[in-house]
Order: C-alpha cells, then structure tokens, then sequence
C-alpha cells in the first residue's frame, strides 16, 4: 500500500509540475504575442526553436540517473555537472558558429547585429505605462 501511495504522490508532483511549466510558457507566449509586433514575434519564436532543440540535446538522462540512485558519491555528482556543462558549451559555440549562415537564411537584419535606430524609442511611444518600458 506504501508503494501506491508514493506513486500516486509523485505522478501528482509530475503533472503539477508539467502543467505549471506549460502554463507559465502559455502565459510567456501570449504576453509576446501582445506586446511584440508580428516580424519581431516571429523571430522570438524563430529563437525559441534554437533554445528549445538545444535543450533537447542536453537532456540526456543524467538527472533521471542521478535521482533514481539510492547513494551518490560526490564523483557522480561532478560527473554530471561537468558532463553538462561540456555539452552546454558545445551547444552555445555551435550555435554561434552557425549564427552567420541561420541569419541570412532568415531575411531578417536583426541576426546579423543590426536593429532599427529609433527601435526603444517605438516600443516607449507604443507602451507608455508598460514597466519594461522607462
């Protein structure tokens, strides 16, 4: 009977904590969607993509691993910190590594380091009272 109630307790914890996370990205894209214009809403998303396969790649089990052990030594610990923190770094120089082709391919200036001059000073005339926006 122990066994049906720690499942049941940690299948709860999980959908509280998928639904939290799905919710507070549902919330995120709807306040985007409202306060950005559409070509800078499409390259939040056109981010987004490259954030969101990044972490997929980073995802390889080793917390899942970690926690499912009855003893960690502190090797295993520095084994899965240093084991993400090298994929981490591999991912972020590839990602700058293939900024220079990513952002023609997208036909929009703001990957290549450029921005419209007067770009704050729309989102201030746009948003007066917005709190992001002094």
């Amino acid at each position: 009977m122990e066994l049906r109630k720690k499942i049941a307790h940690g299948l709860i914890w999980s959908a509280v904590r998928t639904l939290g996370s799905q919710g507070l990205s549902c919330l995120v894209f709807f306040l985007l969607a409202r306060l950005l214009e559409p070509g800078d809403f499409g390259l939040v998303a056109y981010a987004n993509i490259f954030v969101s396969l990044v972490q997929a790649l980073i995802e390889t089990g080793m917390t899942q691993a970690l926690t499912q052990r009855h003893s960690i030594d502190p090797l295993h610990l520095d084994s899965a910190f240093w084991f993400n923190f090298i994929v981490g770094l591999f991912m972020t120089i590839a990602g700058i590594v293939a900024a220079p082709w990513i952002g023609p391919a997208s036909a929009r200036t703001a990957f290549q380091g450029h921005r419209h001059p007067d770009h704050l000073g729309q989102s201030r005339r746009r948003f007066p009272g917005c709190f992001m926006c002094p």
